[in-house]
């Protein structure tokens, strides 16, 4: 049986004879003996060592394995076996040996990749009786070397054909030779001093990728970023990988540990080995030194001398015509020239992301790469994953944060991390023994760029740390000013803050310029805050600017800008519920609820129920102590996201608000309430009652001269048309509805209604009509940009299309609803796409998925309290066991949808009559038959609780 090939991250060993021509040539026939008896020590030491031989071509083997100690310690019993092995006429045969550890992907039954490559191209640098390591390979062997075993780091080397360089270890074995030549690789005989790293370079490959073709095209780059986002270690492998083309040498000079501008020039010229001269300057003896050399410079941690940093550079430029300078700092040199590049922070799986996909992400691989360090067998998956993508993302994706939380691996779990990192500055200490004290900790990272800024610059930032997810200009005007401060100058401090990077610049598609500032810099800013007593005062002033633009949103929101204004509220929507945490833990009653009523439509029109249900429920316990008036606006806005949970909570508020409205003797204010009791009505499937209150509610905006009340009252009036036999005469009301939100500037009002209309000839059977007005409702909805309109609007078009035999479309276009609704949330139009998909699947005979389909539709659906999407997932159910042949299951679950429709009190509609028609009716003509009319009358007597329990167990 053959043995199973590792897969995923494996190591590879490639082993090959030095000189076996020359062998061949020399001992003639007798060579076959000898290749026999290499291959079968190859093979015994592969075996015993857990390794899996892959391939063999001559005296050429390449052996994996599972782990990177297995194979390092096959290739030390290799080697020590070549070299105590006799062999005929006392020559000596010699093996080289090259080791990598990589990602691997397998086609039938081959490995294939880069890394399986650079793995090739390591052994091919070997000499004979050397064993060359990666340091992907080296990373992960821990304190797994022996005492017999050293590690000599032979830098960092180009291999043929790769774009990356790779970090060389010679494996040392005591008592074999472990003197050898330096590896003949690409680009090895230019003279550097760039530092060896012991751990791996992770991601970077664009960025690495863009900084070469900088200093190709100038030169003069300067890599600018936060603290800890791995500027260093970048530069270092952007130098490496472009050494070749530098004849003369790649220079690294460290400056962070320089505290006198005057000695810059000394620190490069220690860097080169360049002596001073009697009677010139060191930048003299510098230039005339390099001055015909091609050279790179590599300047870095010049953040705190930048004045005479940019001046040596400049000096050297310019006498210098083939001499090019790497540098890095927290903000540019200033020099003319220079390309100035932001080195981003690793990319981070986004929010709800989990499983072991996510090692996808750079950020990831680092955590487990350096967890691993310290941790010897530690791994990614299904367990930890979650957790390990929480810290990658709180910690902004920066490197040193990364690492540094990989390194607590050793005594807690991720999920302990994640848990503690609300105290990041404690946690995240002890870097390692040889890091600079800068890089330590993470607190003594942010502290060295604090301690660069100007002291206005410093209260600046203290202050913007209570942002969240961002802000603008006006924002960081109202929370940050001092007296007599207007914008610009607050703009300047900005600028400052950018240039230092600080704070980093985000535009939108729009073009508007937005800020943010790392979760780790806001941690530093609010503690400073804090022990100054400024933090509450900097909430306040916060507070006072979200509340005021909310309600300027809610004001202005409609007319041509519309969408404008739902980017706003988007991009500001973590400081609106950071103020309103802050208002109810100062219990700010009045501002709450302002705050909370005036975010409402926004809520409802781009789909954040769940959000605004947990926050309308919170503001509700300040209601009492406001105004009448007010409190009757929270409850109508409450309505809306109380319905889909609890209609009959739902009704209770607008009844409330109601009678608030008649005791104030408020036409406007009673309109609004009879649209929201007239809403409820619908979803508590009363739609005679329904289209009774709404057209009193259209009456009385009317006469009050509300145009976007009665646009609302209409909207819901069509929908309770809609279920009723008055069809024709909703979709009337709908297009009244639609034109007047036009009119007015609601296109979010005017997109719902023509969607409304789209159900509306759905339910109809009216294909044709039901996609044209679904498709102009998806178009404005894309055009607002909302997620929630987009799916509604696109679920339509899929049932119309499912009904209509166009699967393959119905399908790809209820996937695409499904994801957006699932992005929002909205539980009940997933289970709706649910039983959709399901129905897509029996029409293509693949009935095991449907079945699953329609449970978990069934399950949501009962949870969310969705009977009529439960009624019609029964009725799917039992077309399905109709097709299975189980033809009393099915008639008892045609009975129970009977009974949950006559509980709902809505009939089948005609654009129903595609799913399961035929099984319907097969089965009720086979009631003559007393099992199949046992089963349909068991159905019908069952509660919803017990059908439910029927179907799920």
């Amino acid at each position: 049986m053959p043995v199973k090939r590792p897969t995923g991250t494996v190591t590879f060993l490639f082993a090959d004879i030095e000189g076996s021509t020359r062998l061949l040539q020399t001992l003639g026939a007798r060579y076959g003996g000898l290749l026999s008896d290499y291959h079968r020590l190859v093979r015994e030491v592969g075996a015993s060592h857990r390794g899996v031989e892959v391939d063999e071509s001559g005296d050429g083997f390449l052996i994996v394995f599972s782990t990177a100690a297995d194979a390092v310690a096959a290739a030390v019993a290799l080697q020590r076996e070549m070299a105590n092995r006799s062999w005929p006429d006392g020559i000596e045969v010699r093996v080289r040996i090259g080791i990598h550890t990589g990602e691997i992907d397998m086609v039938g039954s081959k490995y294939v990749g880069v890394e399986l490559h650079r793995a090739a191209r390591i052994g091919a640098l070997a000499y004979g009786g050397q064993v060359l390591a990666s340091s992907a390979a080296v990373s992960l062997l821990g304190n797994r070397l022996g005492d017999e075993v050293q590690l000599v780091d032979l830098g960092s080397h180009r291999l043929k054909d790769l774009d990356d360089p790779s970090q060389l270890y010679q494996i040392s074995i005591e008592g074999l030779p472990d003197h050898f030549p330096s590896p003949r690789s690409v680009g090895s005989a230019v003279p550097t001093n760039l530092p060896a790293h012991l751990t791996s370079f992770v991601g970077r490959a664009d960025e690495i990728r863009k900084v070469s073709s900088l200093l190709e095209a100038g030169r003069l780059v300067t890599l600018t970023g936060v603290g800890g986002t791995g500027k260093t270690r970048l530069a270092t492998e952007v130098a490496s990988t472009v050494a070749e083309g530098y004849l003369d040498g790649v220079w690294f000079v460290e400056l962070g540990s320089v505290t006198d501008a005057k000695s810059v020039p000394r620190a490069v010229a220690t860097a080169l080995g360049i002596r001073d001269q009697r009677g010139e300057s060191t930048v003299d003896t510098i230039v005339a030194t390099l001055r015909a050399a091609t050279a790179l410079v590599v300047l870095d941690n010049c953040e705190h001398l930048l004045s005479a940093a940019g001046s040596f550079a400049r000096s050297l430029l310019v006498a210098c015509p083939r001499v090019r300078v790497l540098a890095t700092s927290r903000e540019s040199l200033g020099v003319e020239g220079e390309a100035v590049t932001i080195v981003p922070s690793l990319d981070v799986p986004t929010s709800g992301e989990e499983g072991v996909t996510v090692m996808a992400y750079s950020s990831v691989r680092l955590f487990a790469e350096r967890a691993e360090l310290v941790s010897s067998g530690f791994s990614v998956d299904e367990s930890n994953a979650g957790a390990i993508a929480q810290i990658c993302r709180r910690l902004d994706g920066v490197p040193l944060a990364i690492e540094l939380a990989a390194a607590r691996v050793r005594t807690l779990s991720p999920a302990d991390i994640s848990q503690r990192l609300a105290h990041r500055f404690r946690l995240l200490t002890g870097g390692s023994a040889g890091a600079v004290p800068r890089h330590a900790t993470l607190e003594a990272a942010v502290s060295w760029s604090y301690e660069l800024l100007r002291e206005q610059e410093r209260w600046m930032f203290d202050r913007l740390c209570v942002f969240v997810g961002g802000f603008d200009l006006p924002a960081a005007h109202s929370v940050c000013t001092q007296e007599g401060m207007g914008e610009f100058e607050i703009l300047d401090l900005l600028s400052g803050l950018v240039d230092k990077s600080m704070i980093i610049v985000d535009r939108d598609v729009d073009g508007v310029t937005r800020y943010r500032m790392l979760e780790t810099l806001r941690e530093f800013g609010r503690g400073r805050l804090g022990s100054r007593d400024l933090l509450d005062e900097t909430r306040d002033l916060h507070a006072r600017h979200f509340v005021e633009l909310a309600e300027r949103l809610a004001r202005d929101r409609l007319g041509p800008d519309q969408r404008g204004r739902f980017r706003q509220f988007e991009a500001d929507h973590d400081n609106f519920l950071a103020t309103i945490a802050w208002l109810d833990a100062e219990w700010d009653p009045r501002s709450l609820v302002r705050l909370v009523t005036a975010l409402s439509p926004f809520w409802d029109d781009l789909g954040y129920w769940s959000v605004a249900r947990r926050h309308h429920v919170l503001a509700r316990r300040a209601a009492d102590e406001v105004e009448p008036k007010s409190r009757a606006r929270l409850l109508l806005a409450g309505v809306v996201v109380a319905v889909p949970e609890d209609p009959e909570e739902a009704a209770a508020l607008a009844n409330e608000a109601l009678h608030i409205a008649e005791s104030l003797a408020d036409p406007v204010l009673r309109a609004g309430a009879l649209v929201a009791l007239g809403y409820s009505s619908i979803h508590r499937f009363r739609a005679g009652e329904a289209v009774e209150t709404l057209e009193e509610a259209v009456r009385v905006a009317r006469e009050a001269g509300e145009d976007w009340v009665v646009a609302m009252a209409l909207l819901s009036l069509g929908n309770a048309l809609s279920y009723t036999a008055r069809s024709d005469e909703a979709a009337a009301v709908l297009v009244e509805a639609a034109t007047l939100a036009e009119r007015i500037g609601d296109f979010a009002l005017a997109a719902n209604s023509l969607g409304m209309i789209g159900s509306t000839y759905l339910r109809e059977g009216s294909a044709d009509e039901a996609l044209a007005f679904a498709r102009r409702s998806l178009d404005l909805f894309r055009d607002l940009g909302s997620r929630i309109g987009q799916g509604h609007a696109l679920e339509t078009i899929g049932a119309t299309l499912l009904g209509h035999g166009v699967r393959d479309e119905a399908v790809d276009t209820l996937w695409e609803a499904h994801r957006l609704l699932a992005g929002v949330g909205d539980q009940h139009c997933v289970a709706r796409a649910e039983r959709l998909l399901a129905v897509a699947d029996m029409q293509a005979g693949e009935l095991d998925a449907a079945l699953k389909r329609l449970q978990t539709s069934v399950e949501t659906s009962h949870r969310v309290k969705d009977r009529l999407n439960l009624a019609r997932s029964m009725e799917n159910l039992a077309s399905l066991a109709a097709r299975r042949g189980d033809d009393e299951r099915a008639a008892l679950l045609f009975g129970a949808g009977v009974a949950l429709r006559r509980v709902i009190g809505v009939e089948r509609l005609g654009g129903e009559e595609h799913e399961g028609e035929e099984e319907r009716r097969r089965i009720e003509d086979h009631r003559s038959d007393p099992s199949i009319e046992a089963a349909w009358v068991r159905g019908e007597a069952m509660t919803e609780d017990e059908a439910v329990r029927t179907i799920l167990g």
